[in-house]
């Protein structure tokens, strides 16, 4: 018996039995395309948070009064959430680390709270984020509409805010925000920009999109404190960035305990994410495989249930001369046709899977220089 006519025996065989045809390359289908469908979820994820990461710009640099890292240089458990408890930054430690070195352009101070928002519209618990005039240059941010607040509405305590897009949105829903007023912990502000999408790629993974922004001096007056939460540092340029760390690390040693605070760069931040990220995806597809190893158990079974119920036929082949040999081709040959058939369909499935699912994934803001 020729190859064609095993194909065409193969066939035949398969569509005899329709239903349990379809179950197996069905099993096939689900294990190939979730595979490919939860790598690419993975793949999705690193391309994300590496573009967030570079729109923030890597020669950034965050200091922050907490040890992150533990002696081994990995992150602590409380990596991955605001650091809560350290000891605050002072407006003198930010002034010495701005004069610290020329590798370092600029350094401002950073508050961030959750605060009731009230609009006429809606109340909301969200982050808000208090600097100086410089954040606006250090994070890169640009506007849709209005402006940003400046070092003169800091130096004046003006109650001035600007929205991210989805707080905007939820906060006045079918309302312009600029020019509308709202109130942070029952204190007004007048919202005078709005800022472009920027996505989830906050040092703790919080969504940018969903905060609201107001002068350092107002939010210390509103919470009735002068300390800082973190100290975010641009160097000079990317070439710049190891010196910046070292030269900080050195001044803050002199100033708090030793292992009582963090210096840390936007790459060692972006290499824990795609570490972090990497992992889940392994352990996603892992996961998937098992419907796949279902899938082969399946081809498997099915083969086993057709040699038992065509005794009959394989007993007339060998009447008829066929050798051990042919008979197993055929039954081979089935396995291949169910297999290639339900792995075709799979990779269809997954790759259409694969291409819906990256419309749910936001795009990367371009850096602005």
């Amino acid at each position: 018996m020729d190859l064609i006519n095993l194909w065409f025996t193969a066939l035949q065989s398969l569509a005899r039995n329709k239903t349990r045809t379809l179950l197996t390359i069905l099993g096939i289908v689900i294990g190939v395309g979730s595979v490919i469908i939860l790598m690419a979820i993975g793949e999705g994820l690193k391309k994300n948070v590496s573009g967030q990461f570079e729109a923030l710009g890597s020669n950034i640099i965050i200091v922050l009064p907490v040890n992150l890292f533990n002696e081994e240089g990995r992150p602590q458990p409380q990596f991955g959430a605001p650091p809560v408890g350290g000891k605050a930054f002072t407006d003198k430690e930010v002034r010495d680390i701005k004069r610290l070195d020329p590798s370092i352009r600029i350094a401002i101070p950073v508050i961030v709270k959750r605060l009731r928002v009230k609009t006429p519209y809606k109340q909301q618990v969200i982050d808000i984020t208090a600097s100086d005039g410089g954040y606006q240059s250090v994070r890169s941010i640009t506007m849709t509409e209005g402006i940003f607040y400046s070092q003169t509405d800091v130096d004046r305590s003006r109650k001035v805010a600007v929205l991210g897009p989805t707080a905007a949105k939820n906060l006045f829903p079918n309302v312009a925000p600029v020019g509308q007023m709202l109130t942070i912990s029952s204190v007004p502000f007048k919202i005078i920009g709005l800022t472009n999408p920027r996505g989830a790629g906050g040092a703790f993974g919080s969504d940018m999109d969903n905060q609201l922004y107001i002068p350092l001096s107002s939010m210390q007056k509103l919470i009735d404190s002068n300390g800082i939460d973190t100290i975010s540092v641009k160097a000079q340029d990317q070439q710049s960035v190891t010196k910046a760390v070292n030269v900080i690390k050195l001044y803050l040693e002199k100033q708090r305990q030793p292992d009582s605070f963090s210096v840390v760069d936007q790459r060692q931040l972006l290499g824990t994410a795609q570490s972090i990220l990497g992992v889940m995806t392994w352990g996603l597809s892992g996961i998937a495989a098992i419907s796949l190893v279902v899938g082969g158990i399946g081809v498997m079974n099915m083969m086993l249930v057709t040699v038992t119920e065509r005794t009959r036929e394989i007993g007339l082949r060998k009447a008829l001369g066929a050798t051990p040999q042919v008979i197993l081709a055929q039954f081979l040959v089935e396995s291949v046709l169910l297999s290639l058939t339900g792995g075709a369909i799979g990779v269809i499935v997954g790759v259409g899977g694969s291409l819906i699912v990256n419309r749910f994934f936001p795009k990367a803001p371009k850096r602005k220089f």
